[in-house]
This record gives C-alpha cells, structure tokens and sequence, in this order.
C-alpha cells in the first residue's frame, strides 16, 4: 500500500468530519494529522499489536507476558522497571476470547485488516483503513472494535467509524442480500459501562449500504470543499482546536459573557449555548496543554508560570513501623468492605451476588444532551401537583 497510515477522511475520524466538514479543509491547510486521539499512541496501539499476534498466531495474551508492543510491556496493569505503563494483558485477552468465537470455519475473518485495498474500486479515493476485527459469514456479519481506553465510553449505535468499517467490508463482497444481519461490536474492557464490557447493536447490511450511499460519501465529497464548521463532541480529538476559528469565537464569547444575564435566556437559547459547553471545554484543554508545552521548554508566557503540583505527605522508608510499634491499631485504617465493581472481579458467585444485593442509589438529578442513553426525568410542577385538590370552578376562577 502506498497511502498514508490514516486517511484524511477515516474511520477513526469520522464522526468530526460527518458534522464538521471545515475541518478537513482546516486540517490540511495546516498540515495536521487526522486526530490527536491518544488511542493511536502508546498503550493503545501496543494492545491492538498483543491482540492481533494472538489472533493470528492462535495464543493467548498470558503466553507473550513480557514481549513489547509498540514499545510496551506486556503484563499486569502497572508500571515495569523502567517506570512506563504495562499493557493489560487481561484487557487483551478479553477481547482476543470474544473475537476468537466468530473465527469459524465458515467465516472469512479479518484481523487488522486493510478496507478499500483497491484504489481503483474504492467509493472514494479517501476511503480506506484498518479494522480491527470482523467476520464474514454465511448469515451475517461481525464487526468489533476494540478500545482500550479508560476514559470515553464509546457505544455501538449508530458509530459512525464501525459502521464506515461495515460499509467497507460489504461493498468489497461481490454480492450482500439487503437483510443480512450485522452486528457491531464494542470491546472496551478497561472503561465502565452499566451494559457491560462487551456491547453489541444489529442493523442490517441494507440499512448500512444505504447509509454510506445518502451520508457517507456524499460527506467525503462535501469534506473536501466544504468550509463550514460545527462544534460538538467530535471537537475532542480535532488537532486544530487552537486554529478553528469557531471555536476561538465560542471561547471569546465565553469569556466576555455575563452570568447575570443568564435567567433572561429563552429556553431556545439555554438548550443551543449548552450544547457548545464540551466546544469550550475542548477549546481550554488544548490551551492547557500548548501553555504548558511551551513553559515546559523554557519559553517566558506573558501572565502564567509554571509551579509545582500540590501533593500530599508520604511516608518515609520505615516509619510505617515506627508507627505501628508506638501506637498499635491506631496506626492502621479499619477494613472496609470492597465496592460492587471490585467484587464483581472476585469470582463469578461473587458476581452473581452483586447483582442481588447491589443497587445504584438515587443522587440526585444532572443535563444531558436530548441524544443520551438515559430516560428523561419530567419534573412536576407544584401547580399540577395539586391540581386535583383544586376544585374546577377555582380552578376556573383562578385562571
């Protein structure tokens, strides 16, 4: 192959492209990578590599504890002697287990694995990468996607990089019935979700043709033109954050507003300004991290300096024995009962046990955007709280 790594327009980028097609323009102007998405360094590659030489080689991750993956160690969760992060291999391992049971006779299987490997049959002359896993069988179709990140919890409905993976793979088949079965999947062992590790979304390959006809390649095409931006989620990994010149007017504005005007807000105006509050967010992360990029090479930044992190007092090599022979129990933490996560890991009758005796409380109430997962909450008002001792005629009255 002699295409870049990533293409411009990508699977693991599509989501800021399909909403924001000025970026592109904007990305190669600048010469940018696609993303900063740290997903694509260090750990994160390293567990793709352990996972693949599993699949391929027929192994499991405990076989290769030790063997470096894109400069990282193979082992349990932790720092090795030199100080750097370890890959988990009990992450990799569920992964290999849970993509390894589709790897039947029958299946053309793919396991990192080029899409759009011919540029002369490609829907776009952008339209290539990698997957990380799928496979092709007589009834259906797998695709998984594993992350090994911890901190963004990525859900399988309607993803737009799974199914660009999808559409891929379809369209290189000679001929797909409409109704096959395809079934997305996400592996993301090191992250919390209340579904689980492992979760999975059906659609059908006609559904998903049908989406890359209408959506995504008319979205390559206006990507490559298109000057206009839009902000949102995707603004995370977008490498031009500090150059967009939206983002810069939502921070400017930001910056300059007044809180007390707040309450003379529309309803309107309250639901769109808050929608652009993780822009913002992004917006301070990137400047963050480039002020603190350049004090930490010796630059002079008008107004900032760089300082000491706070940090709390450790103890020194051997007073915990002094400690505890001066004042006993005193000296120690009482034991306390593991979370419901922790012993979840204990045992599988553990886990079961969880699940009768553990509940999620109710902490009160938080804003979310209209397309998350959770059910609304309807809050009554006092009005209608009491509208039945209200008799008609007051009510009528009062009205």
């Amino acid at each position: 192959m002699t295409d870049q790594a990533h293409s411009p327009k990508g699977a693991s980028s599509a989501e800021r492209w399909l909403h924001c097609p000025g970026s592109s323009v904007l990305l190669a102007q600048l010469k940018l990578p696609e993303t900063d998405e740290p997903d694509y360094r260090g750990l994160g590659t390293g567990a793709h590599e352990a996972a693949a030489k599993c699949l391929l080689e027929g192994i499991d991750s405990w076989e290769i504890v030790g063997e470096r993956f894109h400069g990282f160690e193979l082992g349990e969760p932790g720092k090795c002697a030199e100080g750097k992060e370890r890959i988990d291999f009990n992450a990799v391992q569920m992964y290999v287990n849970d993509a390894r049971q589709f790897m039947t006779n029958s299946a053309t299987v793919y396991i990192e694995r080029r899409i759009g490997e011919d540029p002369e049959k490609r829907p776009h002359p952008d339209f290539y990468g990698t997957v990380d896993f799928a496979a092709y069988d007589t009834n259906e179709t797998i695709v998984e996607d594993f992350k090994y990140g911890e901190g963004i919890v990525v859900e399988p409905e309607w993803n737009e990089q799974m199914l660009y993976y999808a559409y891929g793979i379809l369209i290189s088949r000679p001929s797909v019935r409409s109704d096959r079965v395809v079934r997305l999947r996400i592996c993301q062992p090191r992250a919390f979700h209340v579904d689980g590790p492992i979760r999975e979304w059906e659609i059908t390959a006609g559904e998903i043709i049908h989406w890359g006809e209408t959506v995504l390649i008319p979205a390559m095409n206006a990507a490559e033109i298109d000057n206009d931006f839009d902000a949102g989620s995707w603004c995370r990994f977008c490498p031009a954050k500090l150059f967009c010149p939206l983002l810069s007017g939502i921070f400017g504005a930001a910056a300059k507003a007044d809180p007390a005007a707040l309450p003379n807000f529309s309803n309107k105006r309250i639901g769109l300004e808050y929608q652009q509050r993780d822009a913002v967010k992004f917006y301070m992360q990137a400047l963050e991290a480039e002020a603190y990029r350049r004090l930490m090479t010796g630059a002079e930044v008008q107004g900032i300096k760089l300082v000491n992190k706070k940090s709390n007092r450790v103890w020194k090599e051997g007073a915990p024995a002094i400690f505890a022979e001066r004042f006993g129990q005193d000296a120690y933490t009482p034991a306390e009962i593991k979370t419901p996560a922790e012993m979840e890991r204990v045992s599988p009758d553990a886990k079961k046990l969880v699940a009768e005796f553990a509940y999620h409380p109710n902490t009160g109430f938080t804003v979310a955007l209209a397309d998350d997962r959770r059910q609304a909450v309807k809050i009554e008002k006092v009005e209608d709280t009491f509208a039945h001792m209200i008799p008609k005629d007051d009510a009528d009255a009062a009205s």
